[in-house]
């Protein structure tokens, strides 16, 4: 097998392994936050309704935009590569209104992310 052969598998290997691997939308949140979600008791986060978002959770034609596909949100309560870690089911993200006891009575539109049962905690 020549190199251009093994380089032409390799990439069919990775294409299909990232078709085959859950969609993890990735999130850094404050500790009164990450610890409602640990507990059970936080259902939903919440991002701006802003370009950045805008971007990082919808896609397709500005005419046509739909919210992304995510399995998983993974939470982290920090930046260091040790930080408190929690893997939680991705129900889908919609566009509505924070509730006031989960987001600092934030007010005005945002992405909702909806959320399932926790997979995974390391905290």
């Amino acid at each position: 097998m020549n190199n251009e052969q093994k380089d032409q598998d390799l990439h069919v290997v990775q294409h299909i392994s990232n078709e085959m691997l859950p969609a993890v939308l990735r999130l850094t949140l404050k500790k009164k936050w990450f610890d409602m979600i640990a507990a059970g008791i936080k259902k939903e986060e919440y991002r701006e309704w802003k370009p950045y978002w805008f971007n990082r959770l919808i896609e397709g034609a500005p005419c046509e935009p739909k919210m992304k596909h995510f399995d998983y949100v993974e939470f982290r309560n920090g930046y260091k590569k040790d930080a408190p870690l929690l893997l939680v089911e991705c129900n889908g993200i919609t566009i509505g209104d924070a509730m006031p006891e989960w987001s600092d009575n934030w007010q005005g539109r945002c992405f909702v992310i909806r959320l399932g049962r926790v997979v995974l905690s390391r905290a």
